[in-house]
Parts: C-alpha cells; sequence; structure tokens
C-alpha cells in the first residue's frame, strides 16, 4: 500500500427483497472521514429535480398522450471515478466476515466509486452528464435537472 493512501472501512447491507431475493452489498463508512483531509466538501452535493418541473412534464405528458417511462439505474453509485485516484488512490480494509478469502494485512484497491463515500452522487452526475452529452442532450433553463432532445421519433425529456 502506498504512503497516503485513503483506506476505507465498510459494512455490509442485506436486503430480503418483495420477490423474496435476497439483495447484499458493500458499503463504505463515510460518515468516517473528515472534510478537507478524506474529501473535498466541495463535491459532496448534487442538484436535485425541482418537484414543480416533474409535475408540468406528468401533466404535459397527460394532455398530449405522450409515452412515458420510469427508469433506475442499476448501481448508479458504482458508476462514479474517483477524481484524484491517480494521485492517492482509495484502499478498503477486507470486510468483515471476508477476512478467511484473503492474505492477512491485505487491502483492496477501489477503482471506482462504492455506495457510502461522500463523493459518489456527484461521481456518479459527472459521468451521466457525460452520457447526455453525447448523446447530444441539452439542459433546460427551467430545471438544471431536466435535458432534453428531439429525434426522429419525437420530443424526449429526461
Amino acid at each position: 500500500m502506498l504512503k497516503g493512501a485513503k483506506v476505507l472501512t465498510s459494512t455490509w447491507s442485506t436486503k430480503k427483497k418483495a420477490n423474496v431475493t435476497h439483495h447484499a452489498r458493500v458499503l463504505a463508512r463515510g460518515y468516517e472521514w473528515i472534510e478537507g483531509i478524506h474529501y473535498d466538501g466541495a463535491f459532496i452535493a448534487t442538484p436535485v429535480t425541482n418537484g414543480m418541473s416533474i409535475r408540468i412534464i406528468m401533466v404535459l405528458a397527460l394532455m398530449a398522450n405522450w409515452a412515458r417511462k420510469i427508469v433506475d439505474v442499476k448501481g448508479a453509485f458504482l458508476r462514479g471515478e474517483f477524481k484524484d485516484r491517480a494521485v492517492r488512490p482509495f484502499y478498503l480494509k477486507v470486510p468483515e466476515g471476508c477476512e478467511g478469502f484473503y492474505l492477512k494485512n491485505v487491502f483492496l484497491m477501489l477503482l471506482r466509486m462504492i455506495y457510502g463515500l461522500c463523493e459518489a452522487a456527484m461521481a456518479f452526475l459527472k459521468e451521466m452528464l457525460k452520457a447526455f452529452k453525447s448523446m447530444k442532450f441539452e439542459c433546460s433553463t427551467a430545471d438544471p435537472c431536466m435535458y432534453y432532445k428531439w429525434t426522429a421519433a419525437g420530443f424526449l425529456i429526461v
């Protein structure tokens, strides 16, 4: 492990879903971090869609009989990248219960964000904005969280 690297501890989150499947994931203990030392406080807040924008779009969709679809990005916070990983890599202590699968004194190097990190939401937002830009979406002047574009099939709002 490199000197000055960020070492994270983690915890497990498990849940039994309505369809009787089980869901488990490892969460970083981001609450242990200290602002200014472990993360930059300017990179943790992300914008949220205005509730009025959602209501207006839903009313327009009903009035114009637009097709509507609600989507969920699976593993959204796992898609972001560290902004300074090349300078200071992030390591995770082996999660409790998994120590038997690794040699002693082993740390896991994180290549992408994981749930629980203070910067995960902002990192995902940056990835999403890159995708919108590559697909030529335009940002709404009324709501910075709303993107739109004209396609051969019609008007698309995200």
